[in-house]
């Protein structure tokens, strides 16, 4: 089966490089063109094939296969064993590769009947991504000193060895996840206890969903530069393409998110981790690109500064796989360090960027903007203020992930950059990005004049001042929360505002009942109700963060069985000790009844747990959660008779709005992508009555 998969891998190979190379005369040559259609598609199946067969062998745990071994073990669940595809670095860039052919199958069949000339090229710069990522897993290979040539089973081998290789060892594939080792171990390592939660089985799917979903705009912008057909072709043709990547970019982002919390047990959601970062820059790059295209879209503005961002956001998602993949970083979720790897990967992101940016250069006459800024009290000016601190937050996130790296490289001294640096540079930064999310939308196009200014904000600017002052009455004295809480009122104020706004305008241009044909009028247009969901998911996610960062509470508490200790409004006792060996690991459990006013509200069990394969000590956490606050609960230390416990007691308020707001931000993504019922009527119509030919 193994050798199956990797047949299927090479002759996806040369399939995707004879494509990439058809596309090149494709709108000249109609039939090659077709014919590098046809080529996508059969590498789309041939990759579906390997895929398949990766994952049969991590389920029936083929432990001859070097990937299968490292990975799963025989008393691996399924669910992660399976899962243990993405978890390497061999399975995870056959995982990109084959979502990447996913996508261009699409691309094609969406596009069957398409007059669109960039379809092809598009079609051609997918190909080439392709190339480069099985030519990775097919072609690149370290020297392994432990290795002998009769070890080797690859029919490359000879000519490789010949070429590169050292008396001291042989050839080993750096990234193949059909390797065969010359034995069957007895049993396998087994996956990272930190990997064995339910998040492992669809965080790093999303995620990637959104990564490689970036390269179709960017293949569409690269067949705009090359074609010169830089309109707004392009834009169309990609838009939902973006959000598509855009609403997987945000579901993974989020799950990263509860995935750190609930099993990490350290209390947070987000640590500023360098893998944590790569995966949110792509997220900040392509909301801006999502905004900035309005521009192009409405008034002809920002063509340059859109190709920029489309083509930075699709290397940043590159960046992003290789700073995952490399080892450069120290991280819980980084592999180890590949120098062969890197170099591939580097190189790649190089003449990505030289070759994207050398037909921008070129094109640079025909991307002038139609119209200009006309004022900087204008929607066009906080679209592109919102774009410049969009891309300043990714800058800082950038710059702190890669800046320790680069001091160690050259200084020898490793620079610090944690959590309390990133929040106090970033804060500044997040409350004009709120401002401005409540801004964009009120203010008038071209010229806001004074009276639209009252009209437009008095009542959100009113709103914001009262839940402060409010919360101040209440006794709250923290001036960012005060702030930020009073910036989340204004901006809720402005979507009220606006939805109740759109309904007046649908409702004065409709016959009765009017009230029920507005609404029915405004939540059809699915950008825009799309877009106002976004944004209160995002006001939310603010309350959320604000809340669980500013005003966590924290106690170690010693606890002797049957003892209680209070810790605010809460007590907690220790009521039993309990240890369980398992065939993977030992479980070490302690039972916690945590009571309010006298009465039970919870009985939970904390547990750490010794993997045996791994040498791994893993601490769960146990979570009370409510609408105003968590109580997040962990073993920190145990006496090994269970005589006693030192029990970690974190409360951390309104962390839940974070998770439902996460959930509003997605279903709004979902409705902006859904076609607006304008759109549905256009398809529907004959060409003759659109004015289309």
């Amino acid at each position: 089966m193994a050798e199956i998969g990797h047949y299927s891998l090479l002759i996806g190979f040369f399939l995707a490089l004879y494509s990439a190379i058809a596309s090149c005369a494709g709108n000249r040559v109609p039939d090659l063109g077709e014919s590098a259609k046809r080529a996508a598609l059969a590498l789309f199946w041939l990759l579906t094939i390997a895929a398949v067969i990766l994952v049969y062998l991590l389920a029936v745990r083929d432990l001859a296969v070097e990937y299968v071994a490292r990975y799963t073990s025989t008393v691996l669940p399924m669910s992660y064993a399976i899962s243990a595809f993405w978890a390497g670095n061999a399975g995870s860039l056959l995982f990109w590769v084959w979502l990447l052919s996913a996508y261009a199958a699409v691309v094609v069949w969406r596009n069957r009947k398409s007059p669109s000339r960039l379809v092809i090229p598009a079609l051609g710069v997918m190909m080439l991504i392709a190339v480069f990522f099985l030519g990775l897993i097919l072609f690149l290979y370290r020297i392994d000193p432990e290795m002998t040539p009769g070890m080797v089973r690859d029919p490359f081998y000879a000519t490789l060895q010949a070429l590169f290789g050292s008396p001291e060892g042989g050839l080993h594939p750096a990234c193949n996840p059909f390797w065969r080792l010359p034995f069957r171990p007895a049993e396998g390592l087994g996956l990272n206890p930190q990997l064995q939660n339910p998040g492992m089985m669809f965080h790093p799917p999303t995620l990637y969903l959104g990564y490689v979903g970036m390269a179709v705009p960017y293949a569409f912008a690269m067949a705009a530069l090359l074609t010169g057909r830089v309109g707004n072709e392009w834009l169309s043709l990609t838009r939902r393409w973006t959000l598509v990547a855009w609403f997987f970019l945000s579901i993974g982002n989020i799950l990263g998110g509860w995935w750190a919390y609930v099993t990490l047990g350290w209390g947070g959601y987000w640590g500023w981790d360098p893998v944590e970062n790569a995966a949110f820059i792509p997220w900040l790059l392509a909301t801006a690109f999502l905004h900035s295209v309005i521009m192009q879209e409405k008034r002809g503005m920002f063509r340059t500064w859109n190709m920029v961002l489309v083509l930075i956001t699709f290397v940043s998602t590159i960046f992003g796989t290789y700073l995952t993949r490399s080892g450069v970083i120290s991280s819980v979720h980084a592999f180890a360090r590949n120098e062969a790897f890197n170099i591939a990967f580097l190189a790649f992101m190089a003449v990505a960027c030289v070759v994207s940016f050398a037909f921008l250069f070129v094109r640079r006459d025909q991307l002038v903007s139609e119209s200009p800024i006309e004022s900087v009290f204008s929607r066009e000016a906080a679209f592109l203020f919102n774009n410049v601190v969009l891309v300043g937050i990714a800058f800082v996130v950038l710059f702190g992930t890669v800046f320790p790296a680069i001091s160690s490289a050259f200084t020898g001294v490793q620079v610090s950059m944690g959590p309390a640096w990133f929040n106090s540079v970033l804060w500044p930064l997040w409350a004009m990005l709120l401002v401005l999310t409540g801004v964009g939308p009120v203010i008038s196009w071209r010229r806001a004049r004074r009276n639209e200014f009252q009209r437009g904000f008095a009542i959100p600017s009113t709103l914001g001042i009262v839940v402060a002052a409010g919360l101040a009455l209440a006794g709250m004295r923290n001036g960012y929360a005060l702030a930020f809480f009073a910036i989340c009122a204004f901006v809720l104020g402005t979507i009220v505002q606006e939805v109740l706004r759109t309904f007046r305008t649908h409702a004065a241009t409709l016959d009765s009942p009017p009230a029920r044909k507005a609404m029915v009028g405004a939540l059809t247009a699915n950008r825009r109700s799309g877009g106002y969901i976004v944004h209160l998911g995002v006001i939310i996610v603010a309350v959320g963060i604000t809340g669980s960062s500013l005003f966590e509470r924290q106690a170690d508490l010693v606890l002797r069985q049957n003892e209680a200790k209070p810790f605010e409004d809460q007590a907690f006792r220790y009521t039993s000790f309990r240890q369980t060996r398992e065939p993977n690991r030992d479980v070490y459990a302690a039972g916690v009844e945590v009571t309010r006013a006298g009465e039970v509200r919870a009985k939970v069990e904390v547990v750490k747990e010794d993997y045996h394969a791994e040498q791994m000590r893993w601490t769960k956490a146990r979570i009370l959660s409510s609408v105003a606050e968590d109580v997040y609960l962990t073993l920190a230390a145990f006496q090994e008779d269970g005589s006693a416990i030192t029990l970690s007691v974190r409360r951390i308020p309104l962390v839940v709005w974070l998770w439902v707001g996460g959930a509003v931000l997605v279903l709004g993504s979902l409705i902006a992508m859904l076609p607006d019922a304008r759109e549905r009527v256009r398809r529907t119509r004959p060409a003759s009555e659109t004015g289309e030919r």
